[in-house]
C-alpha cells in the first residue's frame, strides 16, 4: 500500500487511516483526500462510477435525491 509519509507518522494519523479505509470498505465509497476537510466534497464520500452508458444516464437523472453528481463518472454522496 502506498500513501503519503505525513499520514500515519504518528497516532493520530495512523488511526484516521485506519477509519477511512474502514468506512470505505463497509460502504463501498471512495474517501476523498483531506477528508472530512476537503475544499470540494467536505465531509461527503464518493460513489463508484457507473460502469455502462444506462446506468451512468440512471444516475444523472436522479441526482439530487441520494446523491450529487458532477459529472457522469463523479458522484457523492453523505454517508
Amino acid at each position: 500500500m502506498y500513501y503519503p509519509q505525513d499520514i500515519g507518522s504518528n497516532m493520530d494519523g495512523l488511526l484516521r487511516l485506519v477509519k477511512i479505509l474502514q468506512i470505505a470498505d463497509a460502504n463501498n465509497v471512495a474517501i476523498p483526500a483531506n477528508c472530512p476537510n476537503n475544499e470540494i466534497f467536505g465531509d461527503r464520500v464518493i460513489i463508484p462510477h457507473a460502469r455502462d452508458v444506462k446506468t451512468a444516464k440512471e444516475k444523472l437523472a436522479n441526482t439530487g435525491k441520494d446523491y450529487q453528481c458532477l459529472n457522469w463518472c463523479l458522484c457523492y454522496k453523505k454517508l
